[in-house]
């Protein structure tokens, strides 16, 4: 039960992430309120709720729900993007300052990403203390991937047979950053499923 109860809250937080990024604001809220209701303690469900609120343009209820998660789960691998949102929220409030803090804290994380570097700048700019903002720049672009060649970033074939025995059928989701920057591996991906007796069909409308 509680098995199938935590499938039920990632849902929520799934969908509402989907929902928001598709410009469903109040669909995203409705779907992350949800997921909290569900489960108040779980840290990832307040950060999805923190994303919705600041982008309804409510960046002060936005920074309780990130607080919040912080609060939860001190130690979540998620650490880095809690703080980065964190910090764009307070850039969002006028603290420059707090926004500059809160980005760097998020750079000490394991697998942080460019965007801590970029809102750092971006708080950076907003005091014009602008070669500092340079040089954070500089250190994002050099965290960003190579960008492969349109060879590697064409669309995976809607069908993948199985090399026999056959043992059923897979669809295959390709993703949204996969398929631009690491084709590669999807495609590597296709074979090692086809080799152990999966056809692969990758639907076009994902």
């Amino acid at each position: 039960h509680r098995r199938l109860k935590a499938g039920v809250i990632d849902a929520h937080v799934a969908l509402a992430r989907v929902l928001r990024t598709s410009g469903e604001v109040a669909m995203s809220l409705a779907e992350c309120e949800l997921a909290v209701d569900l489960n108040p303690n779980l840290a990832v469900a307040h950060y999805a709720l923190a994303f919705a609120q600041v982008s309804a343009g409510r960046p002060r209820e936005a920074l309780a729900s990130t607080e919040l998660s912080l609060r939860l789960s001190p130690y979540d691998p998620l650490m880095h993007g809690f703080l980065t949102l964190k910090a764009g929220i307070l850039l969002i409030l006028g603290r420059a300052d707090d926004a500059i803090d809160a980005a760097r804290n998020a750079q000490r994380w394991p697998s942080c990403t460019a965007w801590a570097w970029m809102q750092e700048a971006a708080a950076l700019a907003s005091v014009n203390r602008r070669d500092e903002a340079r040089a954070a720049m500089r250190r994002a672009q050099a965290l960003l991937p190579r960008i492969p060649a349109a060879a590697e970033r064409a669309p995976l074939p809607f069908f993948t047979a199985a090399t026999p025995p056959r043992r059923g059928r897979v669809l295959f989701f390709a993703g949204c950053v996969m398929p631009e920057l690491f084709g590669g591996v999807n495609r590597a991906s296709l074979r090692v499923l086809a080799r152990n007796g999966f056809d692969v069909v990758v639907p076009p409308e994902q």
